[in-house]
């Protein structure tokens, strides 16, 4: 086995790869073949016993959950192949474990594998546990001075910092208001407009840009204004929530939610924040709310969290390890006072679940990698938000490689009903030093109207 620094290429992360040299050809089984090749990685079996040993199986140490899939993703030649799945509600299924019995060890030219943010980042939550990348002999090309180039590996990514990035202050609104003499004028300016645009959702955000710079209580009134006009548009009521949340009017923000309960009882988003936004209650009893929601118990039984699990579990570990001396946590799973820790953590929320977009990460090596909410990324994935109700998705990074700025820009590729006009709202609630002692939060919200208009969404340094 060879490690490999990526770093020199300019990708900022270290990987381990095995070449067709290594390999146990006489196996004609890929998982035995390749089993004890790469350090914290387990290959076949780890989990469930009695079930076949594929290399479908794999596990990355550190990457283990009671609840939720363990198995790793395998890319063959830049196609990611069917996902094993060891979560309990799967396992029982035919279907919880894939096969990996068409590749050859015989005809792969090399293995490389992709550990935390480098899996995360090009793969987003299929690759939260670890990404195998397989690339057979057919799939490799000879390079300009005849060396092998495997298609699989990233290329092209280097982010282009001069690339033009839509302005919040240079929206049409934003630059009219911005023309008053004062803030009362402007806020006079705003009052004109709003008959002439009461459709118009851009004119509102535009306006709370603006007012959220210059006068709370304008920009509150601005949100108001929202909720009068639309009082049944969950989406829009989202976007309140959101603002209100990150202007720190947490009370304000649980009522809008508790609206979008009354108007969609199953909206699986509504629930989580419902437990996640802070509230007046007991310690104890919020934790134990949090706790029956990840469970499908008392007031949650109708209530299927499964697909927020990973995102509702490391909340609910952080909220115990945060407060653990108030908590009595003998009622619940043990395995929920034993906290994650990473150097960085984004959770996204989004208010509309057709709208399309694409978050670009852009790493301290000044590499980028995308992760794409749209039918032409991963429809799987945009259908179960539209069935289940929940615009969320989180990424982790940790390690020596995630040290030193980073960039997140998001584009907006529009949605699906092209009747729908609400511009997509986007909140990125970002953690450094995620469940240590030194964790810091911030929470960011930008909006986007424009097709194909492309927004930084926040700049930060992990130490």
């Amino acid at each position: 086995m060879s490690e490999v620094s990526k770093e020199e290429e300019g990708t900022g992360y270290a990987v381990q790869s095995i070449g067709k040299e290594e390999l146990t050809t006489v196996n004609t089984n890929l998982n035995s073949a390749v089993r004890g090749r790469f350090s914290g990685v387990t290959t076949g079996g780890g989990i469930q016993s009695g079930a076949d040993q594929d290399l479908s199986r794999f596990i990355v140490r550190g990457q283990s959950s009671m609840l939720l899939n363990n198995y790793g993703l395998i890319v063959v030649d830049g196609v990611p192949i069917k996902q094993s799945n060891s979560s309990s509600s799967n396992f029982q299924s035919g279907d919880a474990i894939a096969s990996t019995n068409f590749i050859d060890p015989a005809l792969i030219e090399d293995i490389t594998v992709l550990k935390g943010l480098a899996a995360t980042n090009r793969f987003g939550s299929l690759g939260s546990n670890g990404v195998l990348l397989i690339t057979t002999k057919t799939a490799v090309t000879k390079g300009k001075n005849g060396e092998i180039v495997d298609r699989a590996r990233l290329t092209d990514n280097i982010y282009n910092e001069n690339e033009a990035l839509a302005k919040p202050q240079e929206a049409p609104f934003y630059q009219l208001l911005k023309a008053a003499q004062n803030p009362q004028e402007a806020y006079q300016t705003y009052s004109s407009l709003q008959e002439l645009n009461k459709g118009n959702i851009a004119f509102y955000l535009e306006s709370y840009d603006y007012f959220s710079k210059q006068n709370k209580t304008r920009s509150i009134s601005v949100l108001t204004n929202i909720l009068e006009y639309f009082p049944e548009d969950i989406k829009l009521l989202r976007t309140v929530e959101f603002y209100l949340s990150q202007a720190g009017y947490d009370q304000q923000a649980r009522l809008v939610n508790d609206q979008i309960l009354e108007i969609s009882p199953s909206n699986l988003h509504a629930y989580y924040k419902r437990v996640m936004l802070p509230d007046d209650k007991a310690i104890q009893t919020q934790m134990e709310t949090k706790y029956a929601l990840l469970k499908g118990r008392k007031k949650f039984k109708e209530i299927n969290a499964q697909p927020i699990q990973k995102t509702l579990l490391r909340d609910i570990k952080n909220f115990i390890e945060k407060n653990r001396a108030a908590l009595n946590v003998n009622s619940i799973d043990s395995y929920l006072a034993n906290n994650i820790r990473y150097d960085a953590r984004f959770v996204f929320e989004w208010n509309n679940p057709e709208a399309e977009f694409e978050l670009q990460f852009v790493n301290p090596q000044d590499r980028y990698y995308n992760w794409g909410y749209s039918r032409n990324e991963d429809a799987q994935r945009l259908n179960s938000g539209l069935i289940n109700g929940y615009m969320l998705e989180e990424f982790e990074f940790y390690g020596k490689e995630s040290i030193g700025k980073w960039i997140v820009n998001v584009k907006y590729l529009g949605n699906i009903s092209e009747a729908d006009q609400t511009p997509l709202v986007l909140k990125c609630v970002v953690y450094t030093d995620f469940g240590k002692t030194t964790e810091q939060k911030k929470e960011v919200v930008v909006h986007l109207s424009k097709r194909n208009q492309k927004q930084n969404v926040l700049e930060i340094v992990v130490n």
